[in-house]
């Protein structure tokens, strides 16, 4: 299955042509889950989603981010995702040679669960500053043989 995505991050490693190619990706192969985008302010934690035959997988990378600045809101078809990465400081009379570290600051997005996720039973667990959210299928009937008696 192939995943929708309606706001590219432009501001994080993007340009015009990326973009264009997802445009045109997305519009051949249809789309499941979309993602509906980036608000960020400091850092966007890059994220991959899965399909596996009984459920689907969002795999987010949130370093620096702990349990408690981290909520995700499930309302009305959509999955919202929160996350908070404090600043870090320089002892005094020390100073940043180089910055490379992303910056600090709330990061939202959101992504549109299909009609097939079993909503009450998504689960999430944060490790390592990888967040690994589970959204299993619903269980589809199968077809079966009535005996006639």
């Amino acid at each position: 299955m192939y995943f929708r995505i309606q706001g590219f991050p432009v501001s994080m490693h993007a340009n015009s042509s990326w973009k264009n190619v997802a445009d045109e990706l997305n519009a051949v192969m249809g789309s499941l889950v979309e993602d509906s985008g980036v608000a960020s302010t400091g850092f966007g934690p890059d994220v991959n989603i899965v399909e596996h035959k009984d459920k689907f997988e969002i795999v987010a990378e949130l370093p620096g981010v702990k349990k408690e600045d981290l909520t995700l809101k499930m309302e009305k078809g959509e999955l919202r995702l929160t996350a908070e990465r404090k600043p870090w400081s320089v002892a005094e009379n020390s100073r940043v040679v180089r910055k490379e570290l992303r910056g600090s600051g709330t990061y939202v997005r959101s992504f549109r669960i299909p009609d097939e996720v079993e909503s009450t039973e998504i689960g999430a667990q944060l490790s390592d500053g990888i967040l690994r959210i589970e959204l299993p299928k619903k269980r589809v009937a199968q077809p079966m043989e009535i005996s006639v008696k």
